[in-house]
């Protein structure tokens, strides 16, 4: 671990400017890699680690929702382009497909999107391996069983009737539709997370160390 965050203290030098070359972002990608493999298989998973992993999942979702939400706006949210040298409706097409491909690979999910369906990238088969599909450990629905899971096994029945309620929130015909509601729903669970546990004075409270 010490190997791994010394690595990174090395390389964060290179993005004082905001800028890096590749390989500086390479290297911090992979040490980060290597960071969450430690946590995953080197912490005893007590109730440290599950809060945690609260935490990861909370971001997981969020960093997902916002992904789609600016990929994959409704056509009458997406700013104008002017001067398109094929039809619009064209035009829109490409942009859509290039969008979604870029989107997928983004959440490191394009692989498992060309595995299962072997054809041109569809919006309802994308957006549903994103947001619904469970079995994908980058998705939405993912990060809320996660989530479930870890509140359960800490003992907190608020936090599991919160995570409970963010379930069913994209099961609607337009999930796309529901991208805002949703997100807001997952702050309000990390702004209760903090204002049961972290918040000042502190109240104690009995967390379970292992799944009951």
């Amino acid at each position: 671990t010490t190997r791994v965050l010394r690595g990174l203290a090395d390389v964060g030098g290179t993005f004082a400017d905001g800028r890096a070359p590749i390989d500086a972002l390479d290297d911090t990608i992979a040490d980060l890699a290597a960071l969450a493999g430690l946590w995953a298989e080197s912490t005893v998973h007590g109730p440290a680690w599950r809060f945690g992993e609260i935490g990861r999942r909370v971001e997981r979702a969020l960093v997902v929702l916002g992904l789609v939400d600016a990929c994959l706006r409704p056509p009458d949210r997406r700013p104008e382009r002017a001067g398109a040298p094929v039809p619009a409706s064209h035009a829109a097409d490409i942009v859509e497909a290039s969008a979604m491909e870029v989107l997928l690979a983004a959440n490191e999910s394009l692989v498992a999107y060309r595995r299962r369906h072997r054809s041109d990238i569809e919006l309802d088969a994308a957006v549903g391996l994103l947001l619904r599909d469970a079995d994908n450990p980058r998705s939405y629905a993912a990060s809320v069983a996660h989530l479930a899971e870890h509140v359960r096994v800490v003992g907190w029945d608020e936090g599991t009737a919160a995570v409970d309620a963010l379930r069913t929130l994209l099961d609607g015909d337009d999930p796309l539709a529901d991208l805002v509601t949703a997100h807001e729903a997952v702050c309000a669970v990390a702004q209760l997370t903090i204002d049961t546990w972290f918040a000042t004075p502190v109240n104690p409270i009995l967390v379970h160390a292992t799944p009951g």
